[in-house]
């Protein structure tokens, strides 16, 4: 993809939260690293294992197999130590209910054709209600906490002011390595529910979008001229 062209294209609502910062010379920073770098690996087929397991119920074992055949190899280790401690927060937090949406996603738009990709890992149904959950998957919160709002604000108005899921209880799991046991750190998992993190206010929203817009302006110009 062209680098220019990223800038029209942002990333998942997670991965475009970190990117923002209420000053436009921060956020233009952000933007302009983004552009330019160009990663070797992700961290997709720990999402799939995840997601086979809360709809299929696939095995740790199973799941295992799935990331250590997929993806870039450089990313295999990365994509193993998630589905572990993904396991190990099943294993005490089950993901009861009945799946429900497969591969539903929506874009909650930003201006004349720019949107931000909005996809839940899964969405399940139990006590008549859809729950949608969330991963993030760095091996830090990876978010202040003015993203962190921002964040949950656009799952509010991408997601949860649609008819099904107004009343849904939505949760992002979350797995920093922010323990430590025998010396080295283990990813433990953070769970944020719907209602628990403060919002942005509407002026507050609004006025980080017109600071991403500047600050891709500005980040547009950086490129060019080099």
């Amino acid at each position: 993809m062209d680098k220019l062209a990223k800038l029209n294209r942002p990333p998942a609502a997670e991965n475009w939260a970190r990117l923002q910062h209420p000053s436009v010379g921060e956020t233009t920073k952000k933007l302009y690293c983004f552009m330019k770098g160009s990663p070797t690996w992700n961290y997709l087929p720990a999402r799939n294992a995840s997601l086979y397991h809360i709809e299929d119920r696939i095995s740790r074992a199973t799941a295992l197999e799935v990331v250590e055949r997929s993806g870039s190899r450089l990313g295999r280790p990365y994509n193993i130590e998630l589905i572990n401690a993904f396991f190990d927060h099943a294993e005490k937090s089950p993901f009861d209910g009945v799946p429900a949406f497969k591969g539903f996603s929506q874009f909650f738009p930003l201006g004349r054709n720019v949107g931000i990709p909005v996809r839940p890992l899964a969405v399940v149904r139990r006590n008549g209600r859809f729950s949608p959950i969330f991963l993030c998957p760095w091996s830090s919160e990876g978010l202040s906490q003015y993203q962190k709002s921002l964040y949950m604000t656009i799952l509010e108005k991408a997601i949860f002011t649609l008819t099904d899921f107004d009343d849904a209880e939505g949760q992002v799991l979350l797995f920093p390595k922010c323990s430590v046991q025998g010396g080295v750190k283990k990813r433990t998992p953070v769970v944020w529910r719907r209602g628990e993190v403060p919002l942005l206010s509407d002026k507050d929203f609004l006025d980080q979008i017109k600071i991403f817009f500047e600050g891709q302006k500005m980040a547009a110009k950086l490129l060019s001229s080099q």
